[in-house]
């Protein structure tokens, strides 16, 4: 699941609500503004929904789908992948390679 707020300075707030009602951690990508969950039950989005409101938080989008690899490396992270951090793994792939 990935929601932004409307204002950025509740994406703390928001975050900490995410991870109270969904029972998960949550990750946040201030660049982008949006926080990534998972979402086991999708039935606990309605309790979401009141929980943001109740919490005066004011979202700009939701969505709920299956998430790509990069969300789900992001979620267990905690940061996105590097440019620099895929070239430095395929050259030392090449290295391997050569050597056997």
């Amino acid at each position: 699941m990935q929601l932004r707020v409307l204002n950025p300075q509740d994406i703390d707030n928001a975050r900490r609500t995410v991870e109270q009602v969904l029972k998960v951690k949550a990750a946040v990508s201030p660049e982008a503004g949006k926080i990534t969950a998972s979402l086991a039950d999708a039935d606990l989005v309605t309790d979401l929904l009141v929980a943001l409101r109740t919490a005066g938080i004011h979202l700009t989008e939701l969505s709920v789908q299956k998430p790509t690899l990069d969300e789900v490396f992001l979620t267990i992270t905690g940061h996105g992948v590097k440019e620099n951090d895929s070239l430095e793994f395929t050259e030392s792939n090449r290295v391997e390679e050569a050597r056997v």
